[in-house]
């Protein structure tokens, strides 16, 4: 499964089997239209007057707006993993150590970095179970269970490449982001009918396989209550069988030359889930997308473009 560049200026899920490529761009966060009232939306029916009855009474009742802040609360607590369309910023997915600089100076300064990132995260996710604490004594209503995280990594890649194999759209629709989805949907139906395509997991690479390459906590709108986005990347490094079939004249499926390939692949599969404050409890984990190792060189453009960022901010706070 192919993979590209998820950055500040733009995240790219990668497809395998010829699927295009989604890009998710930072442009902030989406907002979903809310669909107006309708007599068909719920509700009471109306009642049938018989003739010569008295005619129905209506009580009148003040009606008073919602505040702003009820509103907020209220869109906040509609919020979906469909409105998701870019990873958090600041995001640091290291490469494998032979990958890391040769010279020795950038080679420290690299793992210093790397240090710093998995610090600074881990203190968040610390933070976020300290802050579900209902009083000092009293143990964290949320922590973190990466274990369970990894084994639902694992299914969720599975049922994917399984899924996009085999032309499943609504596995497609329930496993991955709106996002993620649309341009896989599209080139399922972009296929021949004439074609189609297995896709099978032979192994996983054996040490620490799979495991967290990053992990970050962050509220996704301003608020003292607002929904908190749990993103997670997770490196895979498995043996996968690929094979395309087509389907001859006497109506049966022959592999087409070269069509069956073994193939050993990593990916840095993105995955995100939005955490409730007011009750801690945490919502089914969708991928949003793949994303490579991160060179120095990106890296530091990624720390460029934070900088950038953090600039407009306070730029528009003052």
């Amino acid at each position: 499964m192919a993979s590209s560049r998820i950055g500040l200026r733009g995240v790219r899920g990668a497809l395998s089997m010829g699927t295009p490529t989604a890009t998710i761009r930072r442009t902030g966060w989406a907002t979903k239209q809310m669909a107006g009232w309708s007599p068909c939306s719920g509700g009471s029916s109306p009642s049938v007057r018989r003739y010569g009855s008295a005619p129905p009474k209506f009580k009148t009742v003040d009606w008073t707006p919602p505040s702003p802040k009820t509103q907020m609360m209220e869109n906040q607590a509609k919020m979906s993993l469909d409105q998701i369309s870019i990873m958090l910023p600041g995001t640091l997915i290291a490469p494998p150590l032979s990958q890391y600089p040769k010279n020795p100076i950038a080679f420290i300064k690299f793992v210093g970095q790397v240090l710093y990132v998995w610090l600074r995260t881990t203190a968040s996710g610390v933070g976020i179970s300290w802050s579900s604490k209902p009083s000092f004594f009293k143990g964290a209503r949320y922590k973190l269970n990466n274990a369970a995280a990894l084994l639902e990594a694992k299914a969720l890649h599975r049922a994917m490449a399984e899924a996009l194999a085999s032309g499943d759209k609504s596995t497609i629709n329930r496993v991955c982001t709106k996002l993620m989805a649309t341009p896989m949907l599209a080139a399922i139906d972009a296929r021949p009918r004439t074609r189609r395509f297995t896709w099978e997991l032979l192994e996983y690479a054996r040490w620490r396989n799979p495991r967290i390459a990053s992990q970050m906590l962050a509220p996704v709108e301003q608020g003292p209550r607002a929904p908190l986005l749990r993103q997670m990347v997770v490196r895979i490094a498995s043996k996968q069988r690929r094979t395309e079939e087509v389907r001859v004249k006497d109506g049966t499926w022959r592999v087409v030359p070269g069509g069956e390939k073994v193939v050993d692949v990593v990916e840095n599969l993105v995955l995100v889930s939005l955490i409730n404050p007011r009750t801690w409890t945490q919502g089914e984990w969708r991928i949003l997308g793949t994303i490579p190792s991160m060179t120095p060189k990106d890296w530091a453009a990624e720390k460029e473009m934070v900088a950038m960022l953090e600039r407009e901010q306070l730029g528009r706070r003052g």
